[in-house]
C-alpha cells in the first residue's frame, strides 16, 4: 500500500487513505451491528440461567473487531503523515509534543488501552477507582463495568472508567462468577435464655452439625481462600456490646451453592431454639 501511495500526488494519497479507512470503518460497524442483532434474537426468549451470559461472548467478539479498527486507524494516520505531508517527521515531532501537553489525560487513556487488553478481558470482574463490576467492553479511552456485589448479583449500574485509571490506581481482580469459590460468614448470637442449654452444649451441637455436613476442602476447592485448604469451616468468637457471645461460622463454597448451605445452617440453629424442626442435611455441591 505504501509503495502505491508514492505514485500519487499528496492530495490524492490523502483521499485514497481516508477512503480506504472509511470503507473499513463502515464494514466493521455493519459487522458489529449484525452480530449484535443475531445474538439478541437468538437469546431474547431464553429462560436458561446460562442465557444471561451470552453478552460476554458478544462483547469478546466485538472487542476483537475494535482492536482491528484501532490498528486500521493508526495505520491510516501513519500513512497520511509519512507519505502525504512534506517534512512529516518534523511535523510529527512538533504535533506530538503539542498533543501530549493538551490532551495528556486522553493520550494516557489511549496508551493504557494496550496495557488493558494485554492483562484483562471481557468477563473479568475487577475493582478500580471505587467501582466493582464485570468488564463488558474495553474501548480506546474507557472501560465499561456492569456493577456486581459480593454475592455475584448485578447492581444495575454501569461504570465507565477512564483507561488511565488502570495504570494510576490499584486494580483488584476478583472471582465473582457463579462457579467461583466464595467465603461465607454467618453470625450466631448465643443467649442461654433462647437456647436453654449451656454454651458448651450449644457449641458441641453446632460443631457436630458442621463437621457432618460441611466437607473438608482441598487446595483446588477453595479458590483464592488458601487458608481454608484442609478445613471444613472456621469458628470465631467475640462478645457484643451487651456482653453476649457472638459465634461466627466461616466456610468456603461455590457462589451458587452458598445460599442453600447458609439456609440449612440457619434452620439447624433455629431448631435448637425449639422454633422449627431440625433439618441437618446439606446436599453435596
Amino acid at each position: 500500500m505504501f509503495s502505491l501511495l508514492t505514485t500519487f500526488p499528496h492530495e490524492s494519497a490523502v483521499i485514497f487513505i481516508v477512503s480506504i479507512w472509511f470503507i473499513f470503518e463502515i464494514v466493521a460497524r455493519i459487522v458489529k451491528s449484525t452480530m449484535k442483532e443475531r445474538n439478541y434474537s437468538q437469546y431474547a426468549n431464553e429462560t436458561s440461567p446460562d442465557a444471561g451470559e451470552f453478552y460476554l461472548a458478544h462483547y469478546r467478539k466485538s472487542q476483537i473487531i475494535d482492536i482491528f479498527r484501532i490498528i486500521g486507524f493508526l495505520s491510516a494516520m501513519s500513512a497520511v503523515i509519512i507519505y502525504a505531508v512534506p517534512g512529516a517527521f518534523s511535523f510529527l515531532a512538533i504535533a506530538t509534543g503539542a498533543m501530549i501537553l493538551t490532551f495528556k489525560d486522553a493520550i494516557l487513556s489511549f496508551v493504557s488501552f494496550f496495557y488493558i487488553i494485554a492483562h484483562f478481558k471481557v468477563g473479568d470482574t475487577i475493582g478500580v477507582s471505587g467501582a466493582r463490576g464485570e468488564i463488558i467492553y474495553i474501548r480506546f479511552l474507557n472501560v465499561g463495568l456492569v456493577g456486581r456485589d459480593a454475592n455475584t448479583e448485578h447492581t444495575g449500574t454501569l461504570h465507565v472508567i477512564p483507561n488511565s485509571r488502570f495504570v494510576l490506581d490499584i486494580v483488584q481482580k476478583e472471582e465473582l462468577s457463579s462457579t467461583s469459590y466464595r467465603l461465607q460468614q454467618i453470625e450466631i448470637p448465643y443467649d442461654p435464655d433462647n437456647f436453654h442449654v449451656s454454651f458448651e452444649v450449644f457449641l458441641q451441637s453446632l460443631e457436630a452439625f458442621l463437621s457432618k455436613n460441611l466437607k473438608v476442602r482441598t487446595i483446588k476447592q477453595v479458590g483464592n481462600y488458601r487458608s481454608f485448604a484442609g478445613t471444613a469451616y472456621k469458628l470465631d468468637f467475640a462478645y457484643t456490646n451487651r456482653g453476649k457471645m457472638m459465634v461466627t461460622v466461616q466456610f468456603v463454597g461455590k457462589a451458587w451453592h452458598l445460599s442453600d448451605t447458609t439456609k440449612k445452617i440457619v434452620i439447624f440453629v433455629e431448631s435448637m431454639r425449639g422454633k422449627i424442626e431440625k433439618d441437618d442435611v446439606i446436599g453435596d455441591e
